[in-house]
């Protein structure tokens, strides 16, 4: 909810709506979807502040909700996904990438900086006004991220 309430107070203008669901992945996709085509209160923005490694995810899954946010940048609505805590590892062994802000439709939002001592991080910090990126990118990722660069079209 501080989330919601840190929107609330940098945004007082803004209408809010909370989407529930079960913490599952189905209750999870229905309350997107639910969101994405609502009729009555029209977002423009979906902020989804949960996600976690992609290896944690099945493809069905990871398909059923890409094809949901696919609707939602249709329609013109903009879906903003935490990027992941604890650094590339997001609690996971090895390097990864949190999902659904890996879904080629998603907005992927934050970042942060780690201090380590021994191999053990031992603060993390909320990155500001810096440019970061992780690794473990997806190919199309990389080729966009390449062509942006590279100023090519």
């Amino acid at each position: 909810m501080l989330d919601i309430e840190v929107a609330g107070a940098i945004a007082p203008a803004a209408q809010i709506v909370v989407y529930f669901a079960p913490n599952t992945d189905q209750g999870f996709l229905d309350a997107i979807t639910t969101a994405i085509h609502d009729t009555v209160n029209k977002p423009s923005v979906i902020s989804i502040s949960w996600g976690g490694p992609e290896a944690s995810w099945t493809p069905q899954s990871m398909t059923a909700y890409d094809q949901a946010f696919q609707d939602a940048a249709t329609m013109g609505v903009t879906v903003c996904a935490a990027s992941g805590d604890n650094g590339s590892s997001d609690g996971a062994s090895g390097d990864n990438v949190d999902f659904p802000a890996s879904s080629p439709y998603v907005l992927s939002c934050g970042g942060t900086s780690l201090h380590a001592t021994a191999n053990a991080i031992t603060s993390e910090m909320v990155v500001e006004r810096r440019r970061s990126g992780w690794r473990g990118r997806r190919r199309y990722q990389q080729f966009l991220c390449d062509t942006a660069l590279s100023g090519r079209t």
